[in-house]
Order: structure tokens, then C-alpha cells, then sequence
């Protein structure tokens, strides 16, 4: 198989390069930039400032903090699946860790010390406020009527 004759450029005498080279050099030099950028980003970042352990008074008013919107939040989940005792839970418990979540935020504290609060202060029936009742149990999981 014989090799294409390459046409001649008549203002230097050589013959003209087809495809040459400079697109995938200047491709694979943005690509090296960005990951000199990010490199040098990740190098020179600071880690967050770790969160404070929480102490028994903060753990405490967590708990009753948290536990004050039970009825509110489980009323919610109640309209959102009105006939799926399981689903309402669900929605109930995902309302609660966004309060744990606010609180932990709010507070400096670790997440896992306030979630900790909030199982310590059910098992050990911390006092909450006046009209709250804590339900600490599950309704069974069963297909849904309607999909």
C-alpha cells in the first residue's frame, strides 16, 4: 500500500502537515490546567471547624425542642398517606431528623449528639413539654392499598 503524496507549500518548500497535532495539544493543556487548579484548591482548602460535643443541658433542650412539633409533624405525615400507617410514620421520622438536623446546625453540636439526645430521652422518658406524648413504637410495614 503506498503512502499519500503530501502536497508541497510554495512559500516554505515543505510538504503540508494534514490533521497535525494542534488540537489535542491544546485539548490535553486545558484538561492539565484544570487539574492543576483543582489539585491546588484541595491543597490549599481548610477542613470545616469540628462540631462541639454536646453537654446534658443541650442534649436536653434538644430533645425537648425536638420533640415539642411531635403531634404537628405526625398530623402531616397523617394527611400526606391518609390509610398507610407505615408511610405515615416514615414521613413523620423524615420531618424529625430535619429537626435534628436545624438543631445540631443551630447549636455547633454534633448531629449524632442530638440524635443520641433524642433516643437517650425516649428510652429513659426524659420530661418533655406538658401536652406532648411520645409514641416509641412502629406500625408495621404492608403493601400500600392504592399506588
Amino acid at each position: 500500500m503506498s503512502r499519500p503524496v503530501l502536497p508541497v507549500d510554495p512559500a516554505t518548500g515543505t510538504r503540508a502537515r494534514v490533521g497535525g497535532t494542534d488540537g489535542r495539544v491544546a485539548g490535553w493543556s486545558v484538561l492539565a490546567a484544570v487539574a492543576v487548579c483543582a489539585m491546588t484548591r484541595a491543597a490549599l482548602a481548610h477542613p470545616p471547624q469540628p462540631a462541639k460535643v454536646a453537654t446534658e443541658e443541650t442534649r436536653h433542650q434538644a430533645f425537648l425542642e425536638i420533640t415539642k412539633d411531635e403531634a404537628s409533624q405526625r398530623a402531616k405525615g397523617a394527611e400526606s398517606f391518609p390509610v398507610d400507617a407505615w408511610s405515615q410514620d416514615d414521613a413523620f421520622h423524615h420531618s424529625e431528623w430535619e429537626s435534628v438536623e436545624s438543631v445540631a446546625k443551630r447549636d455547633g453540636v454534633r448531629f449524632a449528639d442530638v440524635l443520641r439526645a433524642l433516643d437517650d430521652g425516649m428510652r429513659e422518658h426524659w420530661p418533655t413539654a406538658p401536652d406532648v406524648t411520645i409514641r416509641d413504637t412502629v406500625p408495621p410495614c404492608r403493601p400500600r392499598p392504592i399506588y
